[in-house]
């Protein structure tokens, strides 16, 4: 990105794409399959992917539920898996994205033509909150009244 261009450009640049805001967000470029994932993800409501431990599951999924939760302001993103153990890693992969982003990212910042074509809820966050408050209660991040264990 140029030295030059203002807050709204780098941002519009940054969530043009989910790879995009995966190389210039988060800090990492995503692999062939990764890409292919992404494209499917921006495409299709239901994704299955089968790959092989310690290939980039977890990153990938990470930085598209938050792409999506930041593009896609009043929006719920369940992280669910077959223990809590494994939706956690998930979580605390999120979080630590989370921790790379700059103050100023704000949902108000999402470019609407970032967004998929799926429909976006009409429940809209207030765009005042900063984006870790605004992800954590839109990821559920919260103690479960069923659970008092959860951390």
């Amino acid at each position: 990105m140029h030295p030059t261009m203002d807050t709204d450009q780098i941002l519009e640049i940054i969530f043009k794409t989910p790879a995009s805001f995966c190389r210039y967000a988060l800090g990492f470029e995503p692999t062939e399959y990764q890409q292919d994932l992404i494209e499917k993800f921006r495409h299709h409501q239901f994704v299955a992917a089968r790959w092989c431990r310690q290939s980039g599951k977890s990153q990938i999924i990470a930085a598209l539920l938050l792409y999506y939760a930041l593009t896609h302001p009043g929006c719920y993103v369940a992280v669910v898996g077959p223990s809590w153990r494994q939706t956690k890693l998930i979580i605390r992969r999120i979080n630590s994205f989370l921790t790379r982003l700059p103050r100023n990212y704000t949902p108000k910042h999402a470019s609407p033509t970032a967004a998929s074509s799926r429909p976006t809820p009409t429940a809209q966050r207030p765009s005042e909150d900063p984006p870790s408050t605004w992800c954590t209660a839109c990821l559920g991040i919260r103690r479960s009244p069923l659970n008092h264990q959860m951390h």
